[in-house]
């Protein structure tokens, strides 16, 4: 291993040191308030400047859902791919570089795919029984799905569908589309891989 090589092994490691702190204080962002001390501050202190680059990106945000922490690991994630890449190979080419990119595209889109399948499945369990609950949350959710189911469906179909079964369909669709783009982006990969 040349002296370069190590150089980039070592910030590839700091990258993906760097980046599971980010994953740890967005997992406690989800308890805000009940968490505080010392070690908190300090990885606030560390990690918040480089999340609220992200939070500004205005669509990363679905209703009460935000996604721009994926984006801001997806990228850390793409940088420590390119940083163990040199560290091994000594050298990077174009097609590693847009297999990368690609790649980290592809796992954000794939993640919101499944959150979206998981919520449409949520909100159908809900509907079909628990048809009585009520709650500021389902209907935040409510709102964020009818737009998605409708130009779902609308693309297929201009008939008035009943929620329940809308959400079922639309998950569906979105399900396979999603496991067909998987199919698709691996072949895509592989060739990009061989140039």
């Amino acid at each position: 291993m040349t002296p370069l090589q190590a150089v980039f092994q070592f910030c590839s490691a700091v990258v993906s040191v760097y980046m599971l702190l980010i994953i740890f204080r967005v997992l406690l962002s989800w308890f805000q308030g009940r968490l505080n001390g010392r070690g908190v501050e300090i990885l606030v202190k560390v990690t918040d400047p480089y999340l609220n680059a992200f939070k500004n990106i205005t669509w990363l945000r679905f209703g009460f859902m935000d996604f721009s922490p994926v984006i801001a690991i997806s990228l850390l994630g793409l940088v420590s791919q390119i940083l163990s890449s040199l560290a091994i190979t000594g050298h990077l080419n174009i097609g590693m570089v847009i297999a990368y990119i690609v790649g980290s595209v592809w796992s954000f889109v794939s993640f919101f795919a499944d959150a979206l399948i998981l919520l449409m499945i949520f909100r159908l369990i809900t509907v079909l029984f628990f048809s009585g609950w009520s709650h500021q949350l389902l209907f935040q959710l409510d709102n964020l799905l009818y737009k998605l189911v409708s130009r779902i469906l609308g693309m297929f179909t201009s008939k008035n569908t009943k929620f329940s079964m809308a959400l079922g369909i639309s998950a569906v669709i979105l399900l396979a589309a999603r496991v067909a783009m998987t199919f698709a982006v691996s072949y895509l990969l592989m060739y990009i891989r061989g140039l």
